[in-house]
């Protein structure tokens, strides 16, 4: 992380919507607080069941009372095939458009 301040850059820090996982991320903030990268990055709901779940929605308002979180989610997927099919690229392609054209968060 120390390398990281220097670097012109957006983090991405993809959290599942569970308690677990949200304890993670709460490390992970505190972490890029105390390396000086809170303002450089965005958390992103991964693997979720769909975008409004309850859930989801849940986790996103806690995090977002101290961390930038994007207003996108991915939803849950087997994997990204290697010819992804529309959903997937409209999923990625409005997280990217959110994120790095707008720069805009929830």
């Amino acid at each position: 992380m120390q390398g990281m301040k220097n670097e012109d850059a957006l983090f991405i820090i993809p959290f599942m919507p569970t308690d677990d996982d949200y304890k993670e991320a709460l490390k992970m903030r505190d972490r890029s607080k105390e390396f000086g990268l809170l303002d450089k990055a965005i958390f992103v709901a991964n693997r979720c069941y769909r975008e409004n779940d309850k859930d989801v929605k849940d986790f996103k308002q806690r995090l977002s009372t101290t961390v930038n979180v994007a207003k996108s989610v991915f939803v849950n997927r087997k994997a990204y095939a290697k010819e992804p099919d529309s959903k997937v690229i409209n999923e990625i392609s409005r997280f990217l458009n959110e994120v790095v054209v707008n720069g805009s968060t929830n």
